[in-house]
């Protein structure tokens, strides 16, 4: 029983502790009533601080107004009063503080890479592209021999005197089922790069396939992603081009492309 009147006593004493009101006038209190601290702090006797506390500092009715009248208005201005004035600083700080960020960013944007910063970037991106065609040249390998592990299982089961499923696609029988979702203008790059020889370095690919830049970009991606080519850095060569896949090699092979 006494621990619950303890904590609902500390429970209370801190909420009042905690209100705005209390530090306010706590504040407040202590700055109106300075002269009554430093005598309390003083070496005088009990008797004599005693004495002076009631003939000087509150004499009349100077107990009630400066210690409770004169802190209580006090705090009563700094809460109800101080906020509007601080609201309108503190939205004034912000703003100036939006503007240097603005001023700081254009004077970064502004500022020229060095010369190492520009070689930096330059090697991430050699890197970058070096691991996408990498990557890519696996895949398609991959593939091919995923491939050639169907065309393995489907000669078995011919042996043993299983018909193959239809429907699957039989990718050395030469048909152009292999060889789908290629429209014209990729029809036409394919050519172009054929009668290239097969590769083609990046400085000439505009001059090739007689395509606008951006066109021809996006036709050689697009092979890249449907296997066709290999469209990237190429470590052996150590330049940038685009050349045919595997699977590239298969359909110039099938359209007549070379001989």
């Amino acid at each position: 029983m006494f621990e619950d009147v303890s904590k609902s006593i500390k429970s209370t004493l801190y909420d009042r502790i905690s209100s705005p009101l209390f530090g306010a006038f706590l504040m407040s209190w202590g700055l109106w009533n300075y002269k009554f601290i430093l005598i309390l702090m003083s070496n005088l006797p009990a008797m004599e601080k005693i004495a002076y506390i009631e003939v000087v500092l509150y004499s009349g009715f100077d107990l009630l107004l400066v210690g409770f009248v004169y802190p209580f208005l006090s705090s009563a201005v700094f809460i109800v009063i101080y906020p509007i004035p601080a609201k309108h600083f503190f939205r004034y700080w912000h703003s100036q503080q939006k503007h240097l960020k603005r001023i700081k960013q254009k004077i970064e944007d502004d500022t020229p890479l060095t010369l190492e910063e520009s070689r930096e970037i330059r090697r991430d991106v050699f890197r970058l592209e070096a691991e996408y065609g990498a990557d890519i040249s696996r895949r398609i390998d991959e593939n091919e021999r995923l491939k050639n592990i169907i065309v393995d299982l489907e000669n078995r089961q011919i042996l043993e005197g299983k018909k193959p499923d239809s429907r699957k696609e039989n990718p050395v029988d030469g048909a152009d089922v292999s060889y789908e979702n290629v429209d014209i203008d990729e029809h036409r790059v394919m050519e172009g790069l054929a009668e290239k020889g097969g590769y083609v370095e990046n400085e000439k690919i505009d001059s090739v396939f007689g395509f606008e830049s951006l066109k021809i970009q996006y036709l050689l991606e697009a092979l890249s992603e449907k296997g066709y080519l290999i469209y990237g850095y190429h470590v052996g060569r150590d330049e940038h081009g685009v050349s045919f896949s595997t699977k590239g090699k298969g359909y110039a092979v099938q359209k007549g492309f070379v001989s």
